[in-house]
C-alpha cells in the first residue's frame, strides 16, 4: 500500500510541474495575443465554459471529500487504517491537481489558438 501512496505522490509532482510549465508558456504568450479575440473565444464558446465550470465543480468536490476524510479522522469516527487514509487523502489532492492541470491546459489551448487568429 505504501507504494501506491508513493506512486500518487510522484504523479502529483509530475502533474504540478506540467501545470507550471503550461502556465508559464501561457504567460509568455501574453504579448503575442489579441485580447479581444481571446475574450470572445473564452466567453462565447459554450463548450469551453461548460468544461471550465465542470472542472471547477469537480475540484471543489475533491476538496469536500478531502475535508470530510480529515474531519472523520479528527473525531475518530472510523477505524480506517492510516495507509488507506493516506491513499484517500493523496488521491483527493491528486484529483484537485488534475482538475487544475486540465483547466490550465484548456486556457493554454485557447491562448495558442488566439495567437494564430490575428
Amino acid at each position: 500500500m505504501k507504494t501506491i501512496e508513493t506512486l500518487i505522490q510522484i504523479f502529483t509532482i509530475l502533474f504540478a510541474f506540467i501545470g507550471v510549465f503550461l502556465a508559464l508558456r501561457t504567460i509568455a504568450l501574453k504579448k503575442k495575443i489579441n485580447y479581444s479575440t481571446l475574450k470572445a473565444r473564452a466567453f462565447l464558446n459554450e463548450s469551453f465554459l461548460i468544461d471550465v465550470w465542470s472542472l471547477l465543480l469537480l475540484a471543489c468536490l475533491f476538496f469536500i471529500i478531502h475535508a470530510i476524510i480529515e474531519l472523520i479522522d479528527i473525531f475518530n469516527l472510523t477505524t480506517i487504517g492510516p495507509i488507506i487514509k493516506a491513499i484517500l487523502t493523496e488521491g483527493t489532492e491528486l484529483g484537485v491537481l488534475v482538475c487544475t492541470l486540465l483547466l490550465v491546459y484548456k486556457w493554454f489551448k485557447l491562448v495558442n489558438l488566439s495567437k494564430y487568429q490575428d
